[in-house]
């Protein structure tokens, strides 16, 4: 697959992309907002991994955004600040699935497969 990762932690965004690319994918990231929005116009991403806080970005807007520059593209949210309410709004504005953070690379994997 082709994966974007939309992340603002640096760190943690290359951590994800080796493990996804140690698996076969590939993987482009994106830190901001408008960096993912010009990544999936560019790169056309099968599928989205996209943190709900990107600095002072809300990850449901950028998932809003994403959407509507491609519809129908999979997107699967990941937070560190899990709570039934952020999932079912997540689900609610299009997401596929909901991490929460802390996550091993086996259960990205997992999901990513489904």
């Amino acid at each position: 697959m082709n994966i974007l990762v939309v992340d603002d932690e640096v760190t943690l965004r290359r951590t994800i992309r080796m493990a996804l690319e140690s698996t076969g994918h590939a993987v482009s990231e994106a830190g901001s907002q408008a960096q993912a929005l010009q990544q999936v116009v560019l790169v056309r991403p099968d599928l989205v991994r996209l943190d709900l806080r990107l600095g002072r970005e809300s990850g449901l807007d950028v998932l809003a955004a994403l959407l509507a520059a491609v519809p129908g593209l999979g997107v699967i949210l990941i937070t560190a600040y899990a709570s039934i309410d952020t999932a079912v709004e997540a689900m609610r504005r299009g997401a596929l699935d909901y991490l929460a953070k802390p996550f091993t690379p086996k259960q990205l994997a997992d999901l990513i497969a489904r």
